[in-house]
């Protein structure tokens, strides 16, 4: 039977829909984040293999010129290492994008560790690093950041002996990453071929989490899925689920040909959804669909 997804106003409308100044090319991630302190999203392109300086490379196309311009170029401090997760978060506070890299393999005393690389050194100087976590997680899990620097662990397999919930942990920055709060919430009637990702802003302890269903058999359309706070506690005592179906062009629906994300873009109170076509695009350049 087709699951019941409720009408909703969010992600009705495309708001941005172009090809961007980077060719297609898929040796790293790619996301969005402000990398200039202007409150603006720029597309960043974080290249970790096959760079031509050995190093891990930053690509960045400004958000003024609609992603035509390449603003920043350059090698970073971080070796070529596949290892882990890199992003772009402002981890220190001061309105820019660091660059993030937390390595969860392969580490020297079999912990996570985090290692961050500051926007104010260029990304040339490692301005943080420490150990965060000695237990086991699952491999297939996600490692990312908050808005305000917390790190945050999201298990949406095998939690525990309760298959049924889903596993949140947040590593608080004030702590130095040492002191861990946990919380769980029902798991989707749905299965995991899609994106789990966070809210792009966090203004309580735990972040909202986003699931993102590239395509629904049964309906056709995309699926973003939104846990929500029942009673506005900060201790989220009381979870549930909402979500939104979405048309999008057929050619936006496999996962496998880009990035599904959600992004601060317009600003409003509902975060808009991202797709970062990478592979088989039209122009031979990267593509960026964002809808609010």
């Amino acid at each position: 039977m087709a699951p019941n997804i409720p009408p909703s106003k969010p992600y009705k409308k495309h708001v941005f829909a172009h090809s961007t100044v980077f060719p297609a090319e898929n040796d790293g991630v790619y996301s969005f984040a402000d990398t200039n302190g202007d409150g603006t999203q720029d597309l960043v392109y974080i290249k970790t293999r096959n760079t031509s300086t050995g190093k891990v490379e930053i690509h960045v196309a400004d958000y003024e010129s609609k992603f035509q311009k390449s603003t920043m170029t350059i090698r970073t401090v971080f070796d070529i290492d596949d290892n882990g997760t890199y992003l772009m978060q402002d981890q220190n506070g001061d309105g820019k994008a660091d660059l993030v890299y937390i390595k969860t393999r392969n580490t020297a005393a079999k912990t996570v560790e985090l290692h961050v690389a500051d926007a104010a050194s260029g990304y040339q100087k490692l301005a943080f690093q420490t150990d965060i976590y000695s237990g086991s997680y699952e491999e297939n899990a996600v490692w990312t950041m908050s808005s305000k620097g917390d790190l945050v662990y999201i298990n949406f397999g095998d939690y525990g002996f309760n298959p049924r919930m889903i596993q949140c942990l947040v590593f608080t920055k004030e702590s130095d990453y040492q002191q861990r709060l946990q919380n769980t919430l029902p798991r989707l009637d749905t299965d995991d071929s899609g994106t789990w990702c966070i809210a792009p802003t966090c203004d309580s302890v735990f972040p909202n989490l986003y699931y993102i269903k590239p395509m629904n058999p049964w309906t056709g359309k995309v699926e973003v899925h939104v846990d929500y706070e029942t009673h506005g506690s900060s201790q989220l005592t009381n979870r549930g689920w909402k979500s939104h179906a979405i048309e999008l062009p057929p050619s936006l629906t496999p996962k496998e040909n880009g990035r599904w994300l959600m992004v601060n873009f317009t600003h409003q109170e509902q975060p808009d959804l991202a797709f970062i076509k990478t592979k088989n695009t039209v122009s031979g350049r990267v593509e960026v669909l964002i809808t609010s």
